[in-house]
C-alpha cells in the first residue's frame, strides 16, 4: 500500500508541475489530480498512512520542482547570508506541503463520516486551502491550480467570471467527480459522472467573455532597460540608468506610444530628496513629452528623526510634473522585509540585505490622460483581490512593474511572469507587466499575450491595445459573488451526502 500511494502521489505532483509556466503541458492540470483522488477513493487508506505516504510526497516533490530556482538567487540580490538558501528551500516546502497534508486528512475524516459522497467536499476544501495559502504575510499563488492555464494554450475564459480560485474549483470538482466516477462505489458512479459533466458543461458556458469591450485603443510601450543588478544602485551609474530609459523610450516614442512604462526602480534614487536626479527625470519627461509611469526608491521623514524607505511608482505628467504616486503596499516577506521580526527577536535588528522597507496604505489608481491605471509593484500581482479592488475603483490598464534580475533560474521568471496573463483575464482589463531584465509583456483583456519580451534584451515593447468600457463579472462582484456561491455549493453538498450514504447503504 505504501509504495502505491507514494508512486501516486509523485505522479500527481509530476503532472503538476509540468502543467505550470514555463511547462509545455497546461492540459496536465486537468489530470494532474487524478492519481491522487484516485488512489483515495480505490484504496481508502487509513488517515495517517494517506497523509504520510500520498499527500506529503505530493507536495514535496511539487514544491521543490517549482521552487529549485531558490538557491540559485544572484549575489547582486544583497542576499547577505546566502548559506540559508538551502535551508529556506527545505523550509518552505515543507510549509507549502501542509496544504495538500491537510487537504488528504480533511478528505479521508469527511469520508469516515459523511460517507461515500464526501468526494463532492473534495472542491471547497482545495478551494479554502488555496485561499489561505494566497493571503496574509505569506502569501503565494504562484502554484494555484488555475496558474497553469496562464501559460501558451491553457484554457482562462472562466476566470473573468469567477476569478482563478473559482477556475481552480472547477478544476478540482472535475477530478474528484471523475475519480469517484472510476473508482468510488458502484451506486454512486453514475451520479458522479453526472456531476463531472455538469462541471465541464458550466466551464464550456463560462468562456463566453463578462467584460464589455471598448472602441478606445492605446499604444503602451514598456521599456526593458536590462540594467545589471551590479550597475543598479552604485551611485556614479543613477545617471546612466537614466540614460539608458531615456534613449530606449525615444525608440518607443519613435514607434507612436502614448504611454511609456518603465520597471521597478528604473530610477534607483531617493526621488524627492535627492533634487539633481529629481530635476533629471522631470526634463527627460519633459524632452520625451510623454506620460510616464517609473518605478523609484521613496523616502519620507518617520517622525523620530530617521526615514521610512519605501518601494515606490509615479506617474509623470509630459512636462515633467509628477501627478501621481503609489508605495508598494504588500512586501516580499525576507526580500524587503523580515515577517513577525519583534515576535521571533525581539530587539534584534534583523537585516537580510534590503529588509527595512515601509508597506504602503492601500491601492491608488492614477489619473492619467490617456487611461484610468493602477500600478503593482513585483510580488503584488499574486493579490488577487488588490487587483480586483483597483478594478472595481476605476482601473483600466494594470501595469505590473518588477526587476527580477535576481532570479537565474528560468522557472522563477516563468512563474513570476504568468501572474499577468491570470490577473488580466480576472479582471477584463489588459495588463502591462514591465521588467528590468524581462520577462516583459503585455495582456489584452482576456489574458492572451500579444506581446512579450524574453529575459536578458534591452528594447521596448510597444503595442496598441483597446481599452474595455467596463470590467468583468469578477472584478465587479467578485468581492461576494464567489463566497455566496461556494456557500450555496457547500450547503447543497452536505444536503446530498445523507442521500448518497441511504443508496450506497440500499445497494450493498
Amino acid at each position: 500500500m505504501r509504495r502505491k500511494l507514494l508512486a501516486a502521489g509523485l505522479v500527481s505532483a509530476l503532472a503538476y508541475h509540468l502543467s505550470l509556466p514555463p511547462g509545455p503541458a497546461p492540459w496536465l492540470a486537468w489530470l494532474a489530480l487524478l492519481p491522487l483522488l484516485g488512489a483515495l477513493e480505490a484504496w481508502r487508506p487509513p488517515g495517517r498512512q494517506a497523509g504520510r505516504w500520498l499527500a506529503l510526497p505530493f507536495g514535496m516533490l511539487l514544491a521543490f520542482l517549482s521552487l529549485r530556482w531558490l538557491p540559485a538567487i544572484v549575489p547582486a540580490a544583497d542576499v547577505t547570508l546566502p548559506g540559508i538558501m538551502w535551508p529556506a528551500l527545505l523550509a518552505f516546502s515543507l510549509y507549502l506541503s501542509l496544504y495538500p497534508w491537510i487537504f488528504v486528512r480533511a478528505l479521508r475524516a469527511l469520508r469516515e463520516r459523511a460517507g461515500p459522497g464526501a468526494w463532492l467536499l473534495a472542491a471547497p476544501i482545495w478551494l479554502l486551502l488555496e485561499w489561505i495559502r494566497g493571503s496574509g504575510v505569506l502569501a503565494f499563488s504562484w502554484l494555484h491550480l488555475s496558474q497553469s492555464q496562464a501559460g501558451p494554450g491553457g484554457y482562462l475564459a472562466p476566470a473573468s467570471w469567477i476569478g482563478g480560485l473559482g477556475l481552480g474549483f472547477l478544476m478540482v470538482l472535475v477530478q474528484a467527480a471523475a475519480a469517484a466516477a472510476f473508482w468510488g462505489e458502484r451506486p454512486l458512479r453514475g451520479f458522479a459522472a453526472r456531476v463531472a459533466g455538469s462541471a465541464c458543461l458550466l466551464l464550456a458556458l463560462l468562456a463566453v467573455p463578462s467584460h464589455r469591450e471598448g472602441e478606445a485603443t492605446l499604444k503602451v510601450a514598456a521599456v526593458q532597460g536590462n540594467v545589471s543588478l551590479d550597475d543598479k544602485w552604485e551611485p556614479r551609474y543613477r545617471m546612466e540608468n537614466l540614460r539608458v530609459m531615456r534613449e530606449l523610450s525615444q525608440e518607443a516614442v519613435a514607434q507612436g506610444a502614448e504611454l511609456l512604462v518603465w520597471p521597478e526602480t528604473a530610477f534607483p534614487v531617493n526621488l524627492l530628496y535627492d533634487r539633481q536626479a529629481e530635476q533629471a527625470l522631470r526634463r527627460a519627461a519633459g524632452d520625451l513629452g510623454i506620460e510616464i509611469v517609473t518605478g523609484y526608491q521613496g523616502l519620507a521623514p518617520s517622525g523620530t528623526g530617521d526615514y521610512l524607505y519605501r518601494n515606490a511608482a509615479g506617474l509623470l505628467s509630459p512636462n515633467g510634473a509628477l501627478e501621481g504616486m503609489y508605495s508598494k503596499e504588500h512586501l516580499l516577506p525576507f526580500g524587503e522585509f523580515i515577517p513577525w521580526a519583534g515576535l521571533l527577536a525581539p530587539g534584534l535588528d534583523i537585516n537580510l540585505g534590503q529588509s527595512n522597507f515601509t508597506p504602503g496604505r492601500g491601492i491608488r489608481v492614477f489619473q492619467s490622460r490617456q487611461v484610468p491605471l493602477a500600478v503593482f509593484i513585483c510580488y503584488e500581482m499574486g493579490y488577487a483581490a488588490s487587483v480586483r479592488d483597483a478594478a472595481a475603483a476605476g482601473a483600466r490598464l494594470l501595469l505590473n512593474i518588477t526587476n527580477d534580475g535576481w532570479f537565474e533560474h528560468p522557472i522563477a521568471m516563468e512563474l513570476h511572469a504568468a501572474l499577468s496573463p491570470m490577473r488580466a483575464a480576472e479582471n477584463g482589463l489588459p495588463v502591462l507587466r514591465c521588467g528590468n531584465s524581462g520577462i516583459t509583456l503585455i495582456c489584452d483583456a482576456r489574458g492572451r499575450v500579444v506581446g512579450r519580451l524574453p529575459a536578458n534584451r534591452r528594447e521596448p515593447l510597444v503595442r496598441e491595445i483597446r481599452i474595455p468600457e467596463q470590467p468583468s463579472f469578477y472584478a465587479r462582484h467578485g468581492a461576494w459573488s464567489g463566497s455566496l456561491l461556494l456557500a450555496a455549493y457547500g450547503l447543497a453538498a452536505l444536503g446530498a451526502l445523507p442521500r448518497l450514504r441511504r443508496r450506497v447503504s440500499s445497494e450493498s
